[in-house]
């Protein structure tokens, strides 16, 4: 990893992908804000975002990455006064904080803000969520580009770790000779988490306002991710069976044509090989 020259304040240091970013960095350039106190990581601050911001320390250039979020989209429907607390108001504040003191903040959005009719949305596309959970993560990015501060959005695709998540809970089912119904209806875009840090952690030497995307080349669908795991990992294929359209119908509000998001903008201000999806179940 590149040597960075700014301190960064992480915030969301015990979800998956903030784990991931606390072993990239070295950790007198890394202070932690965590939801929940951590007994490996007793110096973490703690700050849940269904609560106000609490008092932080910053220093104009500091890089804030917010990598806290609801990220359930049955829980940001069955909650979106929550939902939006925690996607959108905290946020809101964490930018005008930021703001204020001159910090730089990394926003890690979605490409849930998209509805998922077109291929390969641009950076610069307008926005247009389907489900609580975009239209949280969309109204963010408004809040932080009105805010002021200095900011970078990262709209990630579908993000892959055996230890946690959808791969993992998988993974658990088909040890336990499981059937696993997968969608062949149902688009997805993976990107393995090692790669993803990777990405992230080049973006944050950012000086300039923008948006980038994160995602990779092509595209797959969950039917066909799962029997590639499957396989990978060693399990009878014949355990991941195909969900039928009408029973994935019930659980969305419209039905996605695609996952992926056009990067190629990106891939070029980082200098870095953008993957594609089977390299996500590979690595």
């Amino acid at each position: 990893m590149q040597k960075l020259k700014a301190n960064i304040l992480l915030i969301g240091g015990d979800g998956l992908i903030g784990r991931a970013i606390r072993h990239q960095c070295k950790v007198g350039q890394l202070t932690c804000i965590s939801r929940r106190a951590e007994p490996e990581n007793s110096s973490a601050g703690i700050w849940d975002l269904a609560n106000s911001i609490p008092e932080l320390s910053l220093e104009p250039d500091d890089v804030v990455v917010l990598a806290a979020a609801m990220t359930s989209v049955q829980d940001c429907e069955k909650n979106p006064s929550l939902a939006y607390r925690i996607n959108v108001k905290a946020v809101e504040e964490v930018a005008k904080l930021c703001s204020s003191r001159g910090a730089r903040l990394l926003f890690l959005s979605s490409s849930a803000v998209f509805d998922g009719q077109r291929a390969y949305p641009a950076e610069t596309d307008e926005t247009c969520p389907v489900n609580e959970y975009g239209r949280t993560k969309a109204e963010a990015e408004k809040r932080i580009q009105d805010s002021g501060a200095t900011h970078l959005i990262l709209r990630l695709t579908k993000v892959l770790n055996p230890a946690g998540g959808y791969l993992a809970g998988l993974l658990r089912a088909l040890s336990q000779d499981e059937r696993v119904k997968a969608s062949p209806d149902l688009p997805v875009a993976p990107l393995s988490l090692p790669w993803t840090v990777e990405a992230i952690t080049r973006c944050l030497d950012f000086s300039k306002n923008g948006i980038y995307h994160l995602s990779p080349k092509d595209e797959t669908n969950y039917f066909d991710l799962a029997e590639k795991v499957a396989v990978k990992n060693g399990f009878k294929r014949s355990l991941i069976q195909r969900q039928p359209l009408a029973e994935l119908q019930q659980r969305l509000p419209q039905n996605p044509k695609h996952a992926a998001l056009a990067a190629e903008q990106t891939a070029n201000k980082l200098g870095m090989s953008f993957p594609f999806w089977e390299e996500a179940v590979d690595s």
